[in-house]
Order: C-alpha cells, then sequence, then structure tokens
C-alpha cells in the first residue's frame, strides 16, 4: 500500500507503483475506473489530462461518476494531470 498526495488544483502526477496488468505487448496499464473507483474519496478526483487524452468524471445523472473521455488507462511511464477538488491523500496498491 502507498499513499499519494494531491492538492486542490491540477497535480502532475506518474503511478509507477500500482499493481498494473500487461497488454502482451510489454506495455503496463491500469484502466482508469480501477486507479479511480466511483467511491469516496477518490471520487474527488474529477478530471485526469495526459498527452493529447482526457477523461472526465460525470458529475450528475444516471452514469454519474463514469468516466468518459479519450483516456482509458493510466500507463506507467506517463505522467497526468490530475485535478482534485480538495486537498487528500489516497492510498494504491503496489506492486
Amino acid at each position: 500500500m502507498w499513499q499519494v498526495n494531491f492538492h486542490q488544483g491540477n497535480n502532475l502526477k506518474s503511478f509507477p507503483y500500482f499493481s498494473m496488468q500487461d497488454d502482451f505487448t510489454g506495455n503496463a496499464y491500469t484502466p482508469i475506473g480501477e486507479m479511480f473507483p466511483n467511491v469516496y474519496p477518490y471520487t474527488l478526483i474529477t478530471e485526469v489530462k495526459g498527452e493529447s487524452t482526457a477523461a472526465t468524471r460525470l458529475p450528475t445523472g444516471p452514469n454519474a461518476g463514469e468516466w468518459v473521455g479519450s483516456l482509458q488507462t493510466i500507463d506507467v511511464d506517463k505522467g497526468y494531470w490530475v485535478m482534485s477538488q480538495q486537498d487528500i491523500t489516497l492510498e494504491f496498491e503496489g506492486m
């Protein structure tokens, strides 16, 4: 288990220690819905932006909490701008 601090607003982060899947091409990744599930306090993360890709959590409606956008997975070798609604510390399973 490891902890990551997020400040309110945009945070530049990478996630090299998260438990990842391998798509048989050597690319380790994690689906965004597993990285930031639809449970509090992870729901305080509302946007994730990468290079030419982004995802936003739907705030209301029948699909509230689901992720939409072109960003589907978090890759271990990339950095992301992560938007948090308040200062929080999240815990992640490590490798």
